[in-house]
């Protein structure tokens, strides 16, 4: 029976952090640390989610187990700020996940000032 896992990537490119992408997907069990996800390109766009056909699996780094299970998976680094916005997008459109731009939440605080 499939379980449900949050998961929590964060986007960088060498020199700017860009944000994350979280949320729930439907797994065949809890991955355990070490244990690495591939997530599927069907459906991906060939321009809109270029970057994602580069990624490959993504290693789960941490995992805490509740009523569920939530696992952390290693930082993904773009080589550009668009390829890495690519990438979000690409887990919002086909998984289903949040994605959260960091420089959003900056220009909304700076705002608010």
């Amino acid at each position: 029976m499939p379980t449900s896992v949050h998961i929590d990537i964060s986007l960088f490119t060498e020199h700017e952090a860009v944000g994350m992408v979280s949320g729930e997907i439907q797994m065949p069990a809890a991955p355990a640390i070490g244990d690495v996800i591939a997530f599927d390109l069907q459906g991906a766009d060939l321009v809109r989610h270029k970057a994602a056909f580069a990624m490959g699996p993504i290693k789960v780094t941490d995992r805490i187990i509740h009523t569920g299970a939530t696992v952390m998976l290693d930082d993904l680094k773009a080589k550009t700020k668009e390829d890495a916005l690519q990438m979000m997008a690409f887990f919002e459109d086909c998984h289903g996940l949040f994605g959260d731009r960091w420089d959003e939440q900056v220009r909304l605080a700076e705002a608010e000032e």
